[in-house]
């Protein structure tokens, strides 16, 4: 479903339906090749390089000082809400320092990525799913179709 912050709001299919109604237009000018900046020119990436030889620093390199690693476990169906959880396995994995509950699920915070993950994996939820989506495959597409 597309909508407008207007409140109109339309499936894809009649936006399609009403594009496929329109007009093409008849003559479309292309840009002169005279005025080409980058096609047709071969500009090197400055970073390459270092990100074939391992040079490159992304974000899941950075280690600050006392820096932990997050990992959410989610709720299993859009819109279902977490009833409750137990961390008592979680939170003894060696490196986890502490378990939390946030706005979409639960947070597990580790000294590293593997003991976080480890622990999300032995963290036990309930989750309610009396509000969450409960359509399966078929009908999603169904919808997506019409």
């Amino acid at each position: 479903m597309l909508s407008h912050g207007s409140g109109k709001s339309g499936s894809f299919g009649e936006f399609a339906e009403a594009a496929a109604a329109l007009d093409a237009p008849l003559n479309v000018p292309l840009k002169d090749p005279a005025n080409f900046t980058l096609i047709g020119t071969r500009v090197s990436k400055v970073d390459t390089r270092d990100k074939v030889t391992g040079k490159a620093m992304y974000t899941i390199d950075v280690q600050r000082p006392g820096m932990l690693t997050a990992v959410v476990a989610h709720a299993p169906k859009f819109g279902a809400t977490l009833k409750s959880f137990d961390a008592t396995e979680a939170l003894k994995v060696p490196g986890v320092v502490e378990v939390v509950q946030i706005p979409r699920g639960v947070a597990v915070l580790a000294q590293n990525t593997w003991a976080a993950m480890r622990a999300r994996d032995v963290l036990i939820t309930q989750w309610d799913e009396s509000a969450a989506e409960q359509r399966g495959t078929d009908e999603i597409i169904n919808d997506f179709t019409a």
